[in-house]
């Protein structure tokens, strides 16, 4: 049972992968708080800025995937090269994402996909859209309003798919979504992203409850310093005649490095 989801156009389509990362750009802490709509400017800022500077890059994925149902517990350890590539369709550039697992349970594998129902796609390659002037057409934002004393360290936004029929080409949700993003004032970065999906369908004639959790931190690539995801928490939880099953996938990623080629000149002999 698999199934894979297209973050970009479905937001994070089913099988389960992290929004594009932003490069960490650092600025003096802001001395009066911006609008709603000065916050979804410096995102979307960022998010151009990566698309077009992130170099190509791969780092280690370490996956832990858990299905739970009634008496029966099934745990399964991955370990892959993620990695994160710019290739031309026509006229426009796209960032593809592509895995190679090394092991599976500490045993080298051959595998294709990652075990589970569903994996994340789309993360690194343009989730952060999601919170961004792009997307207004799309989302309903308005800041938290339990994080609403300006001493504190972040902008914390809620969001929400408006209904279909209020939906324009290129969303990046198909499904109702709503969540939750934290941005540091100081560096207009994002540190959290939470997605919530009520009525995932994952296969045809199931559906379940979809929650992701996104952390992000700083990496150095190509003497530029990027914004990228440190972890990912998703689970799917659904009920079917055999009860109630959840499938979780906890990932890490570390060891970022820049995707190239080094060439030596060697003397004649």
């Amino acid at each position: 049972m698999h199934a894979c989801l297209n973050l970009r156009r479905v937001m994070l389509k089913a099988t389960i992968s992290l929004l594009s990362f932003l490069p960490a750009n650092p600025t003096s802490a802001q001395r009066s708080a911006l609008s709603l709509e000065e916050v979804l400017q410096h995102l979307e800022s960022n998010s151009r800025l990566y698309e077009a500077t992130s170099p190509d890059f791969f780092c280690d994925e370490h996956v832990v995937s858990i299905k739970s149902s009634l008496n029966v517990r099934e745990r399964t350890v991955t370990d892959s090269i993620f990695r994160v590539e710019r290739r031309t369709s026509g006229p426009i550039k796209r960032l593809i994402e592509s895995r190679e697992i090394k092991a599976v349970n500490g045993h080298p594998s051959t595998k294709k996909e990652l075990p589970g129902p569903i994996t994340l796609q789309g993360v690194f390659s343009g989730g952060l859209d999601v919170v961004s002037t792009a997307q207004t057409s799309c989302m309903r934002y308005a800041f938290d309003p339990r994080n609403s004393d300006p001493s504190t360290k972040y902008y914390a936004i809620e969001f929400a798919t408006l209904p279909d029929v209020q939906r324009r080409p290129r969303c990046s949700f198909s499904e109702d979504t709503n969540g939750h993003i934290l941005i540091d004032k100081g560096t207009m970065q994002v540190e959290r992203m939470d997605l919530v999906t009520p009525h995932h369908a994952f296969l045809p004639g199931l559906e379940g409850i979809w929650r992701i959790s996104i952390t992000y931190g700083s990496v150095d690539l190509d003497s530029r310093r990027f914004r990228m995801p440190q972890t990912i928490a998703s689970t799917l939880t659904w009920s079917d005649s055999g009860g109630l099953t959840v499938w979780s996938f906890d990932a890490m990623y570390s060891n970022y490095h820049k995707l190239g080629v080094t060439a030596y000149i060697l003397p004649v002999q």
